[in-house]
């Protein structure tokens, strides 16, 4: 009855410039969200996670938990440094994926 779903732009994406470009777009500049190297997403549907894992990547840290409270899912973030967090339904969910990434309120 779970369903995950992860989006980032390792796979689909390529460089120009020295820049890595890739096909998830902010929509908010136009250019490829480039906070996350990605996100995965844990809930109740695999179309709603894919969609959620999306829109979180696109969407700052704080803003993304909120709309993974309104849905009721389990998200995980990997930041460009390496380092992950995850929100407390992950940390929940998963402990040994969540094991090094403080879980957020």
């Amino acid at each position: 009855g779970m369903a995950a779903a992860t989006s980032g732009g390792a796979v689909r994406g390529y460089s120009s410039g020295g820049v890595r470009l890739h096909h998830l777009i902010d929509p908010a500049t136009g250019w490829p969200a480039g906070q996350w190297l990605s996100v995965s997403v844990i809930c109740s549907d695999a179309g709603l996670a894919d969609r959620l894992s999306t829109a979180l990547f696109c969407m700052d840290q704080k803003a993304g938990a909120a709309l993974c409270r309104r849905y009721g899912a389990a998200a995980l973030w990997a930041h460009a440094d390496g380092a992950v967090t995850c929100n407390r339904a992950m940390a929940r969910l998963c402990p040994g994926a969540a094991k090094g990434a403080p879980p957020l309120s």
